[in-house]
């Protein structure tokens, strides 16, 4: 039976997952710190990778506020023009509160000035790394990469610290 020349081998799940195994390794090794000036450096890029996803997620949310916003607004003037009608029950003018529209109103504007300071704190984090190698982590670097002390609580009342959800 004739080979078919256009045919390229197939590569086992086995040898992928070995070379993927080896580039997760050999990132490993070339971004392991071999200085106090390393350490910084890979600790200002792990911020940055940090303050990258809350970035991200910040512009979701100003996303869904603007939606949000542009519904409320909607529903405002659809409130108002049934209760500019003569026989608009006037218990109805409850179904619509316009405290919670105008707080709703606010939302885009706290979360654009969110956005505004993440920005700025990653150029800034950014411009404080000194060695070239560690400007540029790749994403997924991230996905392997953990600090021994990750994930321990060093509250003592088991709060989580939260820098989202400051009480200030």
């Amino acid at each position: 039976m004739p080979k078919d020349k256009n045919k390229k081998p197939v590569k086992s799940v086995y040898v992928k997952e070995v070379g993927k195994q080896e580039k997760d390794l050999g990132r490993f090794l070339n971004y392991t710190p071999r200085n106090e000036a390393e350490e910084k450096d890979l600790s200002l890029a792990s911020l940055i990778h940090q303050a990258e996803d809350r970035l991200l997620d910040q512009n979701i949310k100003l996303s869904a506020a603007k939606h949000e916003v542009h519904e409320m607004e909607l529903e405002r003037q659809i409130h108002l023009a049934i209760m500019a009608d003569k026989e608009a029950d006037k218990d109805w003018k409850y179904r619509f509160s316009e405290d919670f529209y105008f707080g709703v109103e606010e939302r885009p504007a706290e979360i654009a000035d969110e956005i505004k300071y993440l920005e700025k704190y990653i150029l800034s984090a950014k411009s404080l790394i000194k060695n070239e190698k560690y400007k540029n982590i790749p994403v997924d670097f991230w996905k392997t990469f953990h600090w021994d002390s990750e994930g321990v609580n060093i509250w003592d009342d088991d709060t989580k610290y939260d820098p989202d959800n400051l009480p200030f």
